[in-house]
């Protein structure tokens, strides 16, 4: 199975459109991992009227909003099944047309390693992105103890595996993913925006989440230094 970890905030018409694109896998093979602010009744309305998927909720306090959205994935990795464990964001789409993606994804199952699936931007469709958007093995997420540490979710878990532990990190080029992500903004806008990327980008710089990626990629190295 495939847990897709999903964090979304009033964005129904862009989840619809994300949850819609997924339909070319068998619902059995994935389950949805939603993680919701308690202030947001409109879309846990919608989520919970969703029948024909695999899905558990979270509600909780919105935090620090982007600033902690790493607490959001590791809340939902915490009662996610699955053998993958897939950074989902409300703003991208399977790029391939009922494409059996899960089914792809499955056939690596049994080795402990992360999926890079590609993606590309809809304003940008010729410039493939890499990643963006990672699907971590349950070993791994268990061996760390966490999804990750930052709110840079992904930017984290390319240090700890593609540079940190490069043979444990596979880019997968089908499925592919769409994202509309420079299309569409967000509840934060303007000056505020910028305000929070700017803090953020600078805490992934510092000294502390030096320290945690150090230890995150030594935890992985002391472990296949056991297998």
């Amino acid at each position: 199975m495939i847990s897709l970890l999903l964090p979304t905030r009033k964005r129904i018409k862009f989840l619809s459109r994300c949850l819609e694109s997924l339909k070319g896998s068998d619902s059995n093979d994935y389950e949805i991992i939603f993680r919701l602010d308690d202030d947001d009744s409109d879309t846990l309305d919608y989520v919970k009227s969703l029948d024909s998927i695999q899905k558990k909720i979270i509600v909780g306090p919105r935090l620090g909003g982007y600033a902690d959205l790493h607490i959001y994935y590791n809340e939902c990795c915490e009662i996610a099944e699955g053998d993958f464990l897939w950074l989902f964001n409300d703003d991208i789409t399977i790029k391939e047309k009922n494409i059996d993606w899960a089914s792809i994804m499955l056939e690596y199952k049994d080795r402990e390693i992360v999926l890079d699936i590609v993606s590309y931007y809809t304003t940008m469709p010729d410039q493939i992105m890499k990643g963006m958007f990672p699907a971590m093995h349950r070993k791994l997420y268990e061996v760390l103890g966490h999804f990750s540490l930052n709110n840079h979710n992904d930017s984290y878990l390319i240090e700890v595996f593609r540079k940190g532990n490069p043979e444990l990190w596979k880019i997968l080029e089908t499925p592919s993913l769409w994202t509309y992500r420079n299309e569409m903004g967000d509840d934060i806008t303007g000056l505020e925006a910028a305000s929070v990327l700017s803090k953020t980008t600078a805490a992934f710089g510092s000294l502390e989440n030096t320290n945690n990626i150090l230890k995150d990629i030594q935890k992985i190295k002391n472990y296949l230094k056991k297998s």
